[in-house]
Formats: C-alpha cells, structure tokens, sequence
C-alpha cells in the first residue's frame, strides 16, 4: 500500500468520527480550555476546504497549550481576536499557515494584529496612509460653489478643491464632493 493510499484511509476514517470524538482525545479538565478547544478547531475547519479533522483538532490543541502556558487563556480580547483572523475569509493564507505549521501556535498566539492581516489588507492600508500624507503634504485650493451640479442628486451645494496631480504644465485637477455625499473628479 502505498503513502498516498494510506493517507486516505486515513482521511475517510477521520471524516467518519465525529467531532465530538476528535475533540474528546483532546479534552483536559479545564473548561475553559475545552470551551476555547472547540471554538479554535470550528475556526480553522470553517476556512479550510480539506482539511483532516484530526490535523485540526491537534492545531487548535497546540494553540490552546500555547496559551495556557503563557497564561492568556483567560484574556478574551486576545481570544477574539485570533478566533476572528482564523475564520476570516479573505485571509484564508493565515488559517492555512497556522494549519500546515508555517506559522506555529506559540508564534501565532504572539502575533500582533499588523502581523496577521492579509497581503491585500495591507497593500489597502499602505495605499490609504500614502493618500493621507500626500493630502496633508500637498497645499490644496478649497471652497464652496454652486458651479457645480450633482450628477446624482441634482443639487449645487457643492464643495472644491484642487491639486496639482499631474506635471507642472499641466491644469490642475479639481475634486468636487456634494452634500449628498457624490464625488467626481475632472
């Protein structure tokens, strides 16, 4: 028989116990523990599409023996937090890491927040800061008009300003924001 085979076997007989079963050779006669136990193994199963339930159950173990043996047990913002990044859709790469070993429990209990957002959050936020200086750097031209009407309500309560976003030769640009909330830029 080969690995491959075997491995299977192995999978169809982890898939046939329940969940229940698997966690109970994990249990301790801490409740809290089992509590967290249960919790941490529905968040890494949740955001893993073939994942062995057994595998699973040993992460969130680890995790949990992490915690107890830094004393963080018991501090539920901590908790949450890493419960909420594991089930977290859109950085499936984390759960996938804490679950394969790349990340290990006792780093992942450690990691801050930065530390377990997902590629594309921080590219989002990098861009968002970058906007920000570039706003408070640049010296704008702001004010009031009714020149301009909204294209989505109608109205001309509009306000204005203008950056010089391309070369020198160049008009500037304006960018235009309307009580209601509509943006537009020419």
């Amino acid at each position: 028989m080969d690995f491959n085979t075997q491995r299977n076997k192995e999978n169809d007989v982890s898939k046939k116990q329940t969940k229940q079963e698997i966690l109970q050779q994990y249990t301790t006669n801490n409740d809290m523990a089992n509590k967290c136990l249960r919790i941490f193994f529905d968040a890494i199963q949740e955001n893993l599409e073939d994942g062995d339930n057994h595998r699973i159950a040993s992460v969130a173990s680890n995790i949990i023996n992490s915690l107890l043996k830094n004393n963080l047990l018991n501090d539920k913002n901590l908790l949450k937090s890493k419960v909420l990044n594991l089930k977290d859709k859109n950085n499936k790469s984390l759960c996938k890491n804490v679950y394969e070993g790349s990340i290990s429990a006792e780093k992942f209990v450690f990691m801050s927040i930065d530390e377990m957002k997902s590629e594309e959050l921080k590219k989002i936020e990098s861009n968002m800061q970058k906007n920000i200086l570039l706003e408070m750097q640049i010296p704008q031209i702001k004010g009031e008009t009714d020149m301009f009407q909204c294209g989505k309500c109608g109205k001309r309560e509009c306000s204005y300003r203008q950056l010089q976003t391309r070369s020198a030769d160049e008009p500037m640009t304006t960018f235009v924001t309307c009580v209601c909330g509509h943006r537009w830029k020419f």
